[in-house]
């Protein structure tokens, strides 16, 4: 089910630290994990809320969400084409005194993975029927941390236990983020009520990366023996689509 203004078509991007991307493109999986894993404390923000009512007896008692709440599994692609910040953020490149790239940095270096929201539901759909969970792929959407607590807080006083009572209105909390994250111009694949133990912190999903990826771009910072071999690497891993590297620092030349 899709959330927000996402068009089926549109690109979306998601950049993958190539330790973990080696091993999904050799496993054909798509690992996701729970929101819990992230930094953000605002993230699922649902499960840090207790209602607060007055029992038969007359003595106040609080009611914490159950545990389906805890049940989510998720993953971040964005709207972003191109991103310096987004590169710096989760990609790792770090030269020598050669220019070369220091062999120990490569499992921490990101590579850009393309695909369309319509691509990339129908790949996991086709693989994953034996998955039940609900699936949704929304936009975040991004506003102040005041507006985020006061909205759940509302709710949480109006309906008290039966706050959020069905994954929609669960997806729907975990697509607010809070401002200074804006410039990711997320879009979140979640699986809620996915049917594992809460101990478990990966979700491992059956996914042909040939089938699900548009393309896949290296980082502008690599020098071209290294983007050649990272090429190679992922051709061994078993990705057959198109294989770039980003132009966003290549030095430009203007004549006048």
């Amino acid at each position: 089910m899709l959330i927000g203004k996402i068009g089926l078509d549109e690109p979306i991007e998601r950049t993958v630290r190539l330790k973990y991307l080696f091993e999904d493109l050799r496993n054909q999986h798509l690992t996701i994990v729970r929101p819990s894993a992230w930094d953000d404390p605002f993230e699922n923000l649902i499960t840090r809320f207790a209602y607060t009512f007055r029992a038969a007896d007359g003595r106040l008692q609080q009611h914490f969400f159950d545990l389906s709440h805890y049940n989510v599994f998720a993953q971040c692609w964005s709207h972003s084409i191109e991103s310096d910040a987004l590169w710096r953020i989760y990609s790792t490149v770090d030269r020598d005194h050669t220019g070369t790239n220091s062999t120990e940095a490569v499992p921490w270096e990101g590579v850009k993975v393309r695909t369309t929201s319509r691509r990339l539901l129908a790949a996991l759909c086709r693989s994953n029927q034996d998955v039940e969970a609900d699936v949704y792929l929304g936009t975040v959407e991004y506003t102040s941390a005041t507006n985020i607590r006061d909205w759940i807080k509302g709710i949480v006083q109006t309906d008290g236990p039966n706050a959020f009572p069905d994954s929609v209105s669960q997806a729907k909390v975990l697509l607010l983020k809070r401002e200074p994250f804006a410039h990711e111009r997320e879009v979140r694949l979640i699986f809620l009520n996915a049917r594992r133990p809460l101990s478990d912190q990966l979700l491992r999903l059956h996914l042909d990366p040939n089938e699900a990826f548009e393309s896949m771009m290296l980082d502008p910072r690599l020098a071209d023996a290294d983007a050649a071999q990272r090429t190679e690497q992922l051709r061994a891993a078993g990705y057959w689509g198109s294989i770039t590297k980003s132009d966003l620092y290549e030095p430009a030349l203007f004549l006048v």
